[in-house]
């Protein structure tokens, strides 16, 4: 999976002052190393490739060429998250020469029985550097010069990229990212470079998607539509009015992802749902005080079910993510075997993208969609009490209430501080930790475009301790299904007892303890994070945001 960010630099002065860098984002920048590269880009004469919604790439490097079959959609905003299959190869082959493997198997189920011919070549000047912190690189830095080339006429182009690392996270690209738009003013590519390149040598491309297979069910899935940026909350909003808005953004875009997730193409469709799901129902939460609990019972129910039915297949995707990312930080041919640990994932997979759409599908589902889209569309009546018990006025508009919710989620999280002191904390802990987290950053998000201009920041700095509990959960999930596999050969065992012969996966036993590894790891690094969250320094930012209320 690659998780990168792109961006369009806008002059040579620009891009010689990006290269002239010593750090960015509090990152130290390494040494520049400078790259030629010459891709050709493939497809058959109709475009099934490009039609299904990925690019195929043969790029030239020592000692043969990398054959890269990657996705177009990334999901919204400046990070994407694209799926990338590649395999290196000591020269171009036809696919039936190819060694077994992922990039084979997909590139066959997009081509069949079907020739590709190139389309155009692409040559570019990549200035290479990596992103490190404590010894550990986070990323990796390309600045990009592009040169396309036709017989009387030429054009040029710069473009940064900047792709995570095995070793980094997220947030801390997200930081990254921050740097570059408010630091320098960069904007995200609104063109990629194939695009450019298609564009230029006027290689006809019909718009990707017209041969995506049908699913059962659902002949004909719908294009996401265009959503607004923000739920559109005002300071003097009522609480009933602010979580209506609130609830109304989050079911927008539970529905613009659903196309995405049942087709299955692009994982973060699938994640971006289920976010949804959970930004929803933690809202419930957040503004209970000032809903109609009668009214709103059965959607949360439903939100809950649909959030442990979408939870279910994405967790497979992300523990399948790391594992591949696990692969690649051995050399090509070094690589633990994981095939035996695929086959069984394989299985747990199709069964949970089969439930899944059985579960979209059906009239629970249906019928939740039409009523709690209609029901967002009507005035939210506020059933808080207008008086206290003394008789006088009770607080209920975003500005009365959001700095005192903001401030409880706060002492909520801080209150976990107690609980961290001394050695064998118990996992369970850390998870609970993670939920508390989760809460605080989603109350700012909720009510962000009505706080101080650091409340970006704040729920990026809190993003990345929930990235670090997350990673730590991860862990823990994933040491049990490595323990259980090894013990069974099945990712979930029915079996009252063990089979006869023992399980032979010397690979998938390195990757267990490499799992457990990083639990370790993420145990003894997480005193020094979690500090910064207990500080008074953290507590009067959080403070700062709500002053513009």
């Amino acid at each position: 999976m690659e998780v990168e960010a792109k961006f369009a630099i806008p002059d040579v002065d620009t891009f010689e002052k990006l290269g002239a860098l010593a750090g960015l984002g509090g990152y130290a920048l390494t040494e520049v190393e400078v790259k030629q590269v010459h891709d050709t880009y493939l497809d058959t004469t109709d475009r099934r490739i490009w039609q299904a919604g990925y690019a195929f790439r043969c790029r030239e490097q020592t000692g043969g060429v990398l054959m890269t079959l990657k996705a177009l959609a990334g999901g919204a905003g400046v990070i994407r998250r694209r799926e990338e299959l590649e395999i290196a190869l000591p020269a171009v082959q036809p696919l039936a020469q190819w060694p077994p493997c992922p990039a084979r198997d997909r590139l066959q189920e997009l081509i069949g029985e079907h020739a590709v011919m190139p389309l155009f070549d692409l040559r570019q000047t990549r200035h290479v550097r990596m992103l490190a912190t404590g010894g550990r690189t986070v990323a990796e830095l390309s600045l990009d010069e592009v040169r396309l080339q036709a017989p009387g006429r030429e054009e040029a182009f710069f473009v940064l990229e900047v792709e995570l690392t095995a070793a980094g996270a997220e947030a801390e690209l997200a930081v990254i990212v921050e740097s570059l738009q408010s630091a320098w003013g960069l904007q995200p590519d609104s063109r990629s470079k194939l695009e450019r390149a298609q564009a230029f040598f006027g290689v006809e491309l019909p718009p990707p998607d017209v041969l995506q297979p049908s699913l059962p069910g659902d002949a004909s899935i719908p294009e996401a539509p265009i959503l607004p940026a923000t739920p559109g909350i005002e300071v003097d909003d009522s609480m009933a009015e602010a979580a209506r808005k609130t609830f109304l953004f989050h079911f927008r875009q539970l529905l613009a992802h659903e196309p995405g997730a049942r087709r299955g193409a692009d994982i973060e469709a699938l994640h971006d749902m289920r976010v949804a799901t959970r930004r929803m129902r933690v809202a419930a939460r957040v503004f209970a005080k000032y809903l109609d609990s009668e009214a709103t019972r059965p959607f949360k129910a439903e939100l809950k079910r649909a959030g442990g039915v979408l939870g279910n297949v994405r967790d497979l995707d992300v523990f399948w993510e790391k594992a591949v990312r696990y692969q690649g930080t051995f050399p090509e041919g070094e690589r633990p075997d994981l095939s035996p640990l695929r086959a069984a994932w394989e299985v747990a997979r199709k069964r949970g993208q089969e439930q899944m759409l059985s579960y979209l599908d059906g009239g629970s589902y249906q019928h939740f969609k039409e009523a709690f889209g209609g029901y967002l569309q009507l005035p939210w009546p506020d059933v808080s009490p207008s008086l206290n018990e003394k008789g006088e006025p009770a607080p209920h508009r975003v500005r009365h209430v959001a700095p005192a919710l903001i401030t409880r989620c706060l002492a909520d999280l801080r209150a976990y501080d107690e609980w961290f002191q001394g050695p064998d904390v118990p996992l369970k802990r850390y998870h609970r930790l993670r939920i508390t987290s989760k809460r605080l950053r989603y109350t700012l998000e909720y009510f962000r475009e009505v706080l101080g201009p650091g409340a970006q920041a704040l729920i990026n700095e809190i993003k990345q301790l929930q990235d670090h509990l997350g990673d730590l959960q991860d862990a823990v999930v994933a040491g049990d299904i490595l323990r259980d596999f090894l013990a069974w050969g099945t990712w979930c065992h029915t079996e009252s007892e063990p089979p006869a012969c023992p399980i032979v996966a010397p690979g998938v036993a390195a990757y267990l303890t490499a799992r457990q590894t990083e639990l370790q790891r993420q145990i003894e690094t997480f005193p020094e994070l979690w500090g910064r969250y207990t500080s008074r320094e953290f507590s009067l930012r959080v403070a700062d945001v709500t002053f513009n209320l």
